[in-house]
Formats: structure tokens, sequence, C-alpha cells
């Protein structure tokens, strides 16, 4: 899709301890990497993340933000997307662009499945997907070039607007 738009593909990645993790993702043609790395996202709390998506994309202004369809995915992403006042598309099975129009082609399926819609963001930045899992093919992997330090940048957050009445008093796993 970056191709196609003649523009960077770039990543964010956000989490806790994640930045040796987030460096295998220049072997899937990565150009540029935003880490946000930070112990306040260690409790997966998606209001926090959402704040920091917000913070993140208000800055970097991309004309297309796209996340998967997980079950974080579809918790989180609707939330940013009100946020910033745009579209979403939710759970794509394809995504193409528009060349002469420089627009994002969302296509998904609907009454059940058995129509597929290709639905487009006209007026709103960034236009915002996401993709079910395992649906789009994978990049070819090959070994990234150059050095990648000039190929990260590391974001900070606001910490004061990360103040939040949660408070977690401990957690629980599910055995089985």
């Amino acid at each position: 899709l970056a191709d196609k738009l003649g523009v960077s593909l770039s990543a964010l990645a956000i989490g806790n301890n994640i930045e040796k993790n987030a460096k295998n993702s220049f072997k899937f043609g990565l150009d540029k990497l935003y880490i946000l790395d930070n112990p306040i996202f260690s409790n997966n709390l998606d209001d926090i993340f959402a704040k920091a998506l917000v913070q993140a994309i208000s800055n970097q202004k991309p004309e297309i933000f796209l996340a998967g369809a997980t079950w974080f995915g579809r918790t989180l992403i609707p939330k940013v997307a009100a946020i910033l006042k745009t579209g979403l598309t939710a759970d794509c099975t394809g995504l193409e662009i528009d060349e002469g129009k420089k627009i994002l082609l969302q296509t998904r399926p609907t009454f059940g499945g058995n129509i597929l819609a290709t639905i487009i963001t006209r007026n709103s930045r960034p236009q915002m997907a996401t993709i079910r899992p395992h649906v789009m093919q994978k990049k070819e992997i090959s070994e990234p070039k150059g050095d990648l330090k000039d190929k990260i940048e590391y974001l900070k957050i606001d910490e004061k607007k990360f103040k939040t009445a949660y408070k977690i008093l401990g957690t629980e796993t599910e055995k089985g």
C-alpha cells in the first residue's frame, strides 16, 4: 500500500520492554519504526494505550493508520478513531489504494458475510482500518539494510496526560 502511494512505511510499537522484538519488524519491509516504551503500558489498559496512540497519531499525522482486528485492537482502535474524529472500518478482509484519488479502499464483509462492501474515508484523516488476522499475505522476509539507528525514533508520552483513576489491585490468570 505504501509503495502504491509512494510513501514510506512506518509502524508504531507500544508497550513495556518491547524494543528488541519491535526491531524485528524491519524484516517485513518497514522504513521507519516509532517506539513508545514505558512501564505505564505493562497492564494493557486500553484507555492508556488510546491516549498514547492519539498523541502519536496527532504528532506524526499519518494518512493511513492500520491495526490488527485482535481482541485488543477491536476495543482500542474505535476509541482512538472517536477521539480523532475520523472514520474507522473494522474487520477488513482486503485493502487497496485508489491511485488516482490516493485514498484507501477498505473491504469488509457485511450482511452476514454474503456481501463485500468497499468503504472509503473521503474527508477525515487519518484513514483508519482494522484488519482481520491472517487475511493479508506477508511480505517476503528480508534482512534490513543499513544502520537501524537512523530508522528508529523513540517517542515520549506526556506523563501528565496519563494520570488515571485506575489502580491495579491484582491480576488473575485463567488455569486450564
